[in-house]
């Protein structure tokens, strides 16, 4: 009889959390945040937090799900999350936010480890939530703007990020657990996407800027949507987008390449002694468009202009580091870590040095371009 009931006892046991989620909340009793920009007030020194979350309260089915924004304010980036209930009936759900975005005056004041930190602590924030730069006045300025295609802002973000590569190849999507480990990776530094407002047909929207560099976690400077394409290129990241160039090699770009495939690959060089990083680009592409009538598209001309784009891209990108070598000493490329992952016993010689060593490490760049549809057009 005993032995029946520790049975039954046991089977009501297993059976009760297969009756419901005992932390189940209904959609009337959640705030669900989309986004987050973080900003500051300069004369108390409280963050600003501004959450933008889906309005709830209309007709979805009418008019779609739309947002609004709610402002708060803390000593700490939590204690601003936790008031925020002082407006509002519900807590904040942070289980479906799409994009942090923060104050550029904050990333160059702070360590961007600090910020992240209840972030990535928090246990209802997906570590998978984009994150970016403001270079407006305020991060709540990107809020503030209006969405074309889009009514919640931080879906909308996190779609032109996340698609970029694949189609223009101007900036670049980092999700926060990614960003959290590259800042704990040595021989690296962090790049963000970095964005900004604009006029369009008098209206005010949001768009890709390029990228963010921090050197040390912290912001340093920018790089425009045409350099981010070329640091694209370097870690490896371009899955599409368009490369110009002009057909005589120099003068106005006037020919237009789709990018079909690319391939970049790296290692390391070294002689006696001398420490250098080599990158390979294969790219595979379509010829779009050619803006001079005159230029006879046959096969020898095909090979020229291979070898002039060629000949452009692998000038570009070793601009383009040569850039950031000078102006940043920022190893956004994760040359270090390569050296670090490939050649430990290299890298541990090198490490204490690796910030004076950067800025005039020998970068070799080898490009090869190829045409593989031409897109014929007969004429009569």
């Amino acid at each position: 009889m005993i032995k029946k009931c520790v049975c039954l006892i046991l089977a009501l046991l297993f059976a009760l959390p297969a009756a419901g989620c005992w932390s189940y909340r209904g959609l009337d009793e959640m705030t669900i945040v989309s986004g987050i920009a973080l900003d500051k007030d300069k004369e108390t020194g409280n963050y600003l937090l501004s959450f933008e979350f889906v309005d709830l309260s209309g007709s979805v089915k009418e008019n779609g799900p739309e947002s609004k924004i709610i402002e708060s304010e803390g000593k700490t980036i939590f204690e601003a999350v936790r008031n925020a209930k002082k407006k509002l009936r519900n807590k904040l759900y942070f289980g479906h936010a799409q994009m942090l975005i923060i104050n550029q005056d904050i990333a160059k004041e702070e360590d961007i480890g600090s910020i992240m930190d209840w972030f990535m602590r928090d246990g209802e924030v997906r570590e998978t939530i984009n994150m970016a730069i403001s270079r407006e006045q305020t991060a709540q300025d990107i809020f503030n703007a209006v969405g074309i295609d889009q009514k919640i802002l931080s879906i909308k973000l996190r779609q032109i990020l996340e698609t970029d590569n694949k189609i223009t190849a101007s900036t670049l999507s980092m999700e926060l657990y990614n960003a959290f480990e590259t800042i704990n990776t040595p021989g690296k530094d962090l790049a963000l996407a970095a964005l900004r407002t604009v006029q369009n047909n008098g209206v005010t929207i949001c768009e890709a800027d390029g990228i963010a560099v921090f050197k040390d976690r912290r912001l340093v400077g920018y790089l425009t949507p045409e350099e981010a394409k070329y640091y694209l290129f370097c870690i490896d990241s371009v899955q599409g987008g368009v490369f110009t160039f002009s057909h005589t090699g120099e003068g106005k770009d006037d020919v237009t390449l789709e990018i079909n495939e690319c391939q970049t690959k790296r290692s390391i060089e070294n002689r006696d002694g001398q420490v250098g990083i080599h990158i390979s680009v294969q790219m595979y592409t379509f010829l779009d468009e050619i803006m001079n009538p005159d230029v006879q598209l046959d096969d020898a001309m095909i090979i020229e202009l291979e070898e002039l784009a060629s000949k452009k891209l692998r000038k570009d990108i070793g601009d383009l580091i040569k850039k950031v070598q000078s102006e940043y000493g920022a190893d956004i490329f994760g040359f270090g870590d390569l050296i670090h992952r490939t050649d430990p016993q290299l890298w541990d010689q090198l490490k204490d040095r690796w910030d004076s060593l950067f800025r005039t490490l020998e970068v070799k760049v080898e490009t090869d371009v190829h045409i593989i549809n031409t897109g014929a057009i007969c004429k009569s």
